[in-house]
């Protein structure tokens, strides 16, 4: 038995019930970018002044480095994180789930291209994209938990 679908139906919200919509996307969406970047600040102002500690030019390169990998690396999450959160709860889990393994493929390629092409401090690079990069993960699931965890009114 195969249903037909009109010209203007989305195949995607066809089984969708309503309780499966997120009440409020465009607020999730918000508080998502607001935790994640603000995380970002927070860790690379720490990292700064642990970098200010040490006496070596090349940590100071390597946050630079770390810095730039870890926002590609937040915009990067948000390509299929954004369009899952419009679709529903499902799609966002799933959504979520994709956000982080292209984070991790952005980040690590990130790091990489940073060392091999353009000459970053290895160690520092990699040691200081590391707490960026779990910053924006416990952020982004802060976020998204509070978002689809269900509530109960009382």
């Amino acid at each position: 038995m195969r249903t037909q679908l009109s010209a203007g139906s989305d195949p995607a919200r066809e089984g969708a019930s309503p309780s499966d919509q997120i009440s409020d996307a465009s607020r999730v969406l918000t508080r998502l970018v607001v935790a994640v970047f603000g995380s970002q600040v927070v860790v690379a102002a720490l990292s700064a002044g642990g970098v200010a500690l040490v006496p070596s030019h090349t940590w100071w390169r390597g946050l630079l480095a770390a810095s730039i990998i870890a926002v590609a690396g937040a915009i990067s999450a948000f390509l299929p994180l954004v369009p899952c959160i419009l679709s529903g709860m499902n799609a966002a889990v799933y959504g979520y789930l994709a956000a982080s393994a292209l984070r991790m493929l952005v980040m690590l390629g990130g790091c990489l291209a940073s060392v091999m092409l353009f000459r970053a401090p290895s160690l520092p690079t990699l040691l200081l994209v590391t707490p960026m990069f779990f910053a924006q993960l416990i952020a982004e699931a802060v976020v998204m938990s509070g978002a689809l965890w269900p509530r109960k009114s009382t």
